[in-house]
């Protein structure tokens, strides 16, 4: 009879590292582990960098009318292929599981990443079950910078952002979301986006929530529809 002991003991005792972890539970799963349990019950894993990266598409698909399959989120921040490869070893004691990962592009040109489908050229395999995405602008916030969802969250105007809008991300001000242009794909807005919800006791993801359907960006609309198809 396989010997259950708790998670965190396990974690402690055992899992070292992500080949640790696949070693214990791809055969035949002597420790209890609350993840693998929840992924051999859902099949769809979604690879993030952080967990409260997860919860923009989660916020969006309902806002879509398109509320999200059950899944697993896996917060790492591994590459693409690292990603892939603890799939592949996951899999093999957990057949028909899917995944996809996604990541920011960071500094990454912007050519590596397909307009269409946010595929990561970089990352090239033939897996069926496994889709590696990159997100087209810079950070999973730059996505926020939708005047009008930040002035709702904020309980303001547009008109009361637009100093702090034009001086401190040095972006034209308009009611409507910022456009693909070099400053709003390539710029790092993360903390000044934080500090400004910060004083209104607000966070990212009260801006998630906020948006509102015509202002989701078209990368996360694409992407909402092959999460829905994992």
């Amino acid at each position: 009879m396989n010997k259950i002991i708790s998670f965190e003991k396990a974690k402690r005792t055992y899992l070292t590292n992500e080949a640790d972890r696949v070693r214990m539970f791809s055969g035949l799963g002597e420790i209890y582990d609350p993840f693998i349990d929840r992924v051999r019950k859902t099949k769809r894993i979604v690879f993030v960098e952080n967990i409260s990266d997860m919860r923009a598409p989660k916020h969006f698909a309902v806002a879509l009318g398109r509320p999200l399959p059950e899944l697993e989120p896996y917060a790492t921040t591994d590459s693409h292929k690292d990603r892939r490869k603890f799939f592949q070893k996951l899999e093999k004691g957990i057949p028909g599981i899917r995944a996809l990962s996604l990541r920011d592009r960071d500094g990454a040109p912007l050519n590596t990443v397909c307009d269409a489908t946010l595929r990561d050229k970089t990352d090239g395999h033939g897996l069926a079950n496994f889709s590696s995405r990159t997100l087209r602008r810079r950070e999973i916030e730059n996505y926020a910078l939708v005047p009008r969802c930040l002035a709702r969250t904020l309980g303001v105007n547009v008109a009361d952002l637009r100093e702090w809008w034009e001086t401190d991300l040095f972006l034209p001000c308009s009611e409507a979301p910022a456009t693909d242009a070099g400053p709003v794909l390539d710029g790092d807005f993360k903390k000044q986006l934080a500090e400004r919800l910060g004083q209104n006791g607000k966070k990212m993801d009260d801006v998630w929530a906020e948006m509102k359907a015509d202002e989701i960006h078209d990368d996360f609309k694409g992407l909402i529809a092959q999460i829905e198809g994992l």
